[in-house]
């Protein structure tokens, strides 16, 4: 899911704002790739350690289990016009 997201947004330097903005980029109560830890888990200070930075000052959420990692790719792919399976392969 990192690496996915590292290598849309090294090649659009707007990619990461029109996928935070996309409807899915958010659970019920937080977001999954947002300008700060705290904006990743705002209820949970116990959990803020686990993101990844990524390019532009920009973060993602890793405590997420393989359904939810989908997620966040399916909408990296929307949001990049990219097919799952032909212009992105994942092992799971």
């Amino acid at each position: 899911m990192v690496t996915v997201l590292r290598k849309l947004a090294n090649s659009d330097p707007s990619f990461l704002e029109r996928c935070a903005q996309h409807p899915h980029a958010r659970g019920k109560r937080r977001r999954y790739i947002a300008r700060t830890p705290e904006e990743l888990y705002p209820h949970r200070e116990d959990l803020r350690d686990f993101h990844e930075k990524l390019p532009g000052g920009w973060f993602v959420a890793t405590n997420l289990n393989n359904d939810y990692k989908r997620k966040v790719i399916d909408l990296a792919a929307q949001t990049a016009g990219l097919r799952i399976d032909v212009d992105i392969k994942l092992p799971f």
